[in-house]
């Protein structure tokens, strides 16, 4: 063979090995982009769009054909609020497979956040098309008809996202919703809106925004459907009896401690609401089964009912009447009535504030205890006797910051009975709530509560039988602790621990006790 044919061998020879080389290197690019792309999606599985961001984009730069990365890349770019960066791979996404029809949907979230409304009304439009049981291409589509005056097919997209995803985009949807039927001269949707939103989130800024807007149309003349909750759970008492230090048991009582069933409902509904006037009424009913101390077995049905006058566009009075009866072991207990004057009023961005006072009447039905003896000269049914009247004048307040509720209040009581009960009281009560990832939910409530009393107990001392001299002082503390969580939109799980210490300067009242529980929630009708 010639030289000139060696030569053109030994070149084609070398255009081979490159074409090798450069396909075996493209092979090992795409590669590592696709293992690049699966840390980056496993990151934005996690919420850690700032993790996957520079990872998927190493991955488009491996592989810039790759349309799923782009997608990612666009999503994330949404997720952490960089609408402008996310448009671009978006685009991209879209151009390299056609069939990635979530490229459509954040492409229109991401034109709306921008300003580009054109645009995001054409593809918010295909997506909501594309995808009809998504809440976000219907909350945004209808956003954006909002802005444009459609306000009656705006308000169908809001109140379509407010139900496919209520935990995820109300109140937002629902407040929306509201404003866009308001706007279409639908008064009883517009205001059914709003009231959902002021009952899903109460001492919230979209809760305020939705009173003042309803205050603004001289109140809401939508009639609330009627709502409840059942509950049931478990119980453990590490002191069923409420007995006292040093108090000896009864014979037969071998312990104080017990498990219990639990279970309840509550609701209610509005029987009448024009501008000015609403009325109500509403039950419940709670009870509970020893497991072995049955004779502490509790029944406790109570009914209600309510009227509210609105006072000025932030106000409204309430005057609400309860009367109940308590079994303890199925022998009678107590009936209460109470009658409640409150003032109510929405402070906007800085909460809900309650003033009220408070009348109750407390008839005991179980008999004297006159089996212990009494201080010469007292006559112990009579000095023993809880009937009485009960008078409470406070103030609380919830204030909304961010996604958690803070909540307080303060009362001055006085309770007129004969010589045993009869006492002043003061009480002050602090709390919040806050939201946790995946749908728990931590609430944490504590209250201190002094009660001075007008004479010395009757009851002798149980360490050394003697009759106290010095007057009632109870100094009562009480801490609770939940954690929820939320299962669907109407169900959740509860476990709760409640703490009572009872400080008292007489031993037959100074005790503490533990109980925790776990519980099952179902919510009925509005929430």
């Amino acid at each position: 063979m010639s030289e000139a044919g060696r030569s053109g061998r030994n070149l084609l020879g070398l255009l081979a090995l490159a074409g090798v080389i450069a396909s075996a290197g493209a092979a090992y690019a795409a590669d590592e982009a696709q293992v690049l792309r699966l840390r980056a999606e496993q990151f934005a599985a996690e919420d850690r769009c700032g993790d996957a961001l520079p990872v998927v984009r190493q991955a488009r730069r491996l592989d810039p054909n790759d349309a799923r990365a782009a997608l990612l890349e666009g999503e994330c770019a949404i997720r952490l609020g960089r609408y402008g960066q996310a448009i671009p791979p978006l685009e991209d996404a879209r151009r390299l497979d056609a069939r990635l029809s979530e490229a459509t949907l954040y492409l229109g979230i991401a034109q709306y956040q921008t300003g580009e409304r054109v645009e995001a009304e054409k593809n918010l439009s295909e997506a909501a098309r594309l995808f009809p049981d998504s809440a976000e291409a219907h909350l945004y589509r209808g956003l954006v008809l909002l802005e444009r005056a459609d306000t009656a097919e705006a308000a169908a997209d809001l109140e379509r996202a407010s139900v496919l995803s209520p935990r995820s985009f109300d109140p937002a949807a629902s407040y929306f919703a509201g404003q866009a039927w308001l706007a279409a001269a639908d008064r009883e949707r517009g205001e059914q809106a709003l009231r959902r939103v002021i009952e899903q989130a109460p001492g919230t800024p979209w809760a305020q925004e939705a009173k003042r807007t309803l205050a603004e149309r001289g109140g809401s003349t939508v009639r609330r459907r009627g709502w409840g909750r059942v509950i049931g759970g478990i119980e453990y008492d590490t002191n069923v009896l409420l007995r006292g230090e040093g108090v000896l048991l009864a014979p037969g009582q071998g312990n104080e401690r017990d498990w219990r069933g639990f279970w309840g409902f509550d609701g209610g509904t509005e029987i009448f609401r024009n501008a000015d006037w609403a009325a109500g009424v509403g039950a419940s009913y709670y009870g509970n089964a020893q497991f072995d101390l049955t004779d502490f077995d509790i029944q406790f049905p109570l009914a209600y009912a309510w009227v509210d006058r609105a006072i000025g566009s932030a106000s409204f009075a309430r005057l609400q009447l309860d009367a109940g009866y308590t079994w303890v072991g199925y022998d009678p207990y107590l009936f209460p009535i109470t009658a409640t004057l409150s003032g109510h009023h929405s402070w906007a961005d800085a909460g809900d504030g309650r003033a009220f006072f408070l009348y109750g009447r407390r008839n005991y039905r179980f008999p004297v205890n006159t089996t212990v003896p009494a201080p010469t000269g007292v006559d112990a049914k009579k000095a023993r006797d809880r009937d009485g009247n009960w008078f409470l004048a406070g103030y609380d307040h919830i204030l909304p910051l961010g996604s958690a509720l803070l909540r307080g209040g303060v009362g001055v009581g006085r309770y007129d009975s004969q010589r045993e009960y009869t006492h002043t009281a003061f009480e002050v009560w602090m709390g919040g709530r806050y939201p946790l990832p995946l749908d728990f939910a931590f609430d944490v409530y504590a209250s201190y509560t002094g009660e001075w009393y007008d004479h010395a107990s009757t009851f002798p001392d149980t360490g050394t039988g003697l009759f106290p001299t010095s007057d009632r002082q109870d100094n009562v503390w009480r801490v609770q602790l939940e954690l929820e969580k939320r299962i669907t939109e109407r169900v959740s799980i509860t476990a709760r621990y409640l703490y009572t210490n009872d400080d008292s300067n007489t031993s037959v009242y100074d005790f503490d006790r533990n109980i925790v529980g776990g519980y099952f929630t179902i919510w009925l009708g509005e929430p």
